[in-house]
């Protein structure tokens, strides 16, 4: 699920957190009490999905070598579910696969996922795959990239948590935000997940994050007859 190094040498101490059956989350090698005692931030996210789509039927993990380019690992945060973890972005933080996707998936697909952005109001990827991404635009607002535009329209209030589910289909893009559907019209890209690295909290260079990165994940469909029960299972299980 993650693996969280101390915060300040980055590689002398160090929690697994899995998930066993049931939601219950393990801390193994050392506790987090241990890691965590000054600072800890977050090398590796690993991916739940079991697709093993990224080059070499491997999971596409996203990580940073880099200690100062890593997220901020939280044990909690105000506004959340005690005991609930989260990771703090911000310029230069950014997590990234080590291998491509492996094989292209054509629109329509789906991307949900739950963060909120705490400064600025200018491109802030929360979910990126090449000309795919999703995250916060101007302000108080949620946006979807899909190759040439951000058709803005969807309201995501800054400084406050949201869950998204973010819908590229071919001619009607959507935007699903706390329980209430966007449509955005017509796209102008057409792009969907292909063969390139996937990121979270920032693009590859640019468009950091500045804000706190809950969850998300993607789907090879348009579930949107699923918005109402993702929604209702973000919120009730981060408290927000």
């Amino acid at each position: 699920m993650a693996a969280v190094w101390d915060g300040t040498t980055g590689s002398t101490t160090q929690t697994l957190i899995t998930c066993s059956a049931n939601g219950v989350l393990n801390e193994t090698v050392n506790a987090l009490s241990v890691t965590c005692l000054v600072s800890c931030r977050v090398k590796t996210l690993f991916d739940q999905s079991g697709a093993l789509r990224c080059a070499g039927s491997t999971a596409c993990d996203v990580t940073q070598a880099t200690n100062a380019n890593r997220p901020t690992f939280n044990t909690t945060l105000a506004g959340l579910t005690a005991g609930r973890f989260s990771m703090t972005c911000a310029n230069p933080s950014i997590l990234t696969s080590a291998a491509a996707i492996s094989a292209t998936t054509a629109q329509p697909i789906t991307a949900t996922w739950a963060a909120r952005r705490t400064s600025g109001t200018s491109p802030s990827t929360v979910l990126h795959n090449n000309n795919f991404q999703v995250g916060f635009d101007v302000a108080d607002t949620a946006y979807l990239y899909t190759g040439n535009s951000y058709p803005n329209g969807a309201t995501a209030t800054d400084n406050v948590f949201h869950a998204i589910q973010s819908m590229p289909v071919v001619g009607a893009g959507k935007v699903y935000v706390d329980g209430s559907l966007t449509s955005l019209g017509s796209l102008t890209g057409a792009a969907g997940i292909v063969a390139a690295v996937v990121s979270v909290c920032a693009t590859p260079g640019s468009q950091f994050l500045a804000g706190n990165y809950l969850e998300s994940g993607v789907w090879p469909s348009d579930i949107t007859g699923n918005n109402a029960a993702m929604n209702s299972n973000i919120h009730s299980y981060w408290g927000f």
